[in-house]
């Protein structure tokens, strides 16, 4: 009994240890484990669609996706390095941020709660948004990390979202995909 017990709780660590694999991306440690891969055409488009005045204050942007799972939809590192002479405002990053997400087309009740925190030491927030989109939920769980140092911005998303489909009586809660996301969000350290 005692050798069936000790090899199915070594089954079950097996199984469970690639769920909680670590991985380094943009200088941040995170337990998620599809890797992320380096995204240049996005960061590359953005940068150029952002004002001149923008564009100015920013040394280098990288973007970094995943593949989603646990029904997340969306998983995506950005990390922009801002010129020395930038005082970046991680309130006005965290606010500006739920401001894109409230004007995307077909949002309804938009709502957002963004907390401080701290992160490796570092000033954090993390932005909780929930909204209607066009008959279904979206949800999203954002942490931005700012080193005033380095001046370096970190920004993670994950977004996640539920539409009624052949089935009337599905549910389109989303709590379990928040409690998920919330939990990724706070494995998240600043690489050393």
């Amino acid at each position: 009994m005692r050798l069936l017990l000790s090899s199915l709780f070594f089954a079950l660590l097996c199984i469970a240890t690639p769920a909680l694999a670590g991985q380094e991306v943009g200088g941040i440690e995170i337990n998620y484990s599809p890797s992320f891969k380096k995204d240049t055409a996005t960061a590359d488009s953005w940068l150029s669609k952002a004002p001149d005045n923008v564009r100015q204050m920013v040394i280098s942007m990288e973007t970094f996706i995943a593949p989603p799972s646990n029904g997340l939809g969306e998983v995506r590192l950005m990390k922009v390095r801002y010129v020395p002479t930038v005082n970046g405002s991680i309130d006005s990053a965290a606010a500006e941020s739920a401001q894109r997400i409230a004007a995307l087309e077909g949002i309804k009740d938009f709502q957002k709660q963004i907390a401080p925190l701290s992160v490796s030491g570092f000033d954090a927030r993390q932005i909780s948004i929930a909204a209607d989109r066009w008959g279904g939920k979206l949800g999203g769980e954002f942490l931005i990390i700012y080193n005033r140092k380095t001046n370096v911005m970190w920004q993670m998303q994950l977004i996640f979202g539920k539409k009624k489909g052949i089935n009337p009586f599905a549910s389109l809660s989303i709590d379990e995909e928040r409690r998920y996301a919330k939990n990724l969000l706070s494995t998240i350290r600043i690489a050393p």
